[in-house]
């Protein structure tokens, strides 16, 4: 049986496929407490996550220069 989340979280199955990686990858992002794991309250089993902490991951960001070299400016 399906059950409907709220469109702020999705499931397991959801954010592996959001952030292409595999269920090694996500529980090793849960415990780096890079990710936070909530419980569905009508199916326990069930782990969601926030969709605004997948983006967050997923957004690009800047490497920081190597020691000792300025950062390029364009």
């Amino acid at each position: 049986m399906k059950t409907k989340h709220p469109t702020r979280f999705v499931t397991a199955a959801a954010a592996r496929e959001r952030l292409g990686i595999d269920s090694h990858g996500l529980r090793r992002r849960v415990a780096r407490g890079m990710l936070t794991a909530y419980v569905d309250p009508s199916d326990l089993r069930v782990k969601l996550f926030d969709v605004a902490e997948l983006e967050a991951l997923s957004t690009p960001r800047p490497i920081a220069a190597p020691r000792g070299e300025a950062a390029a400016v364009a």
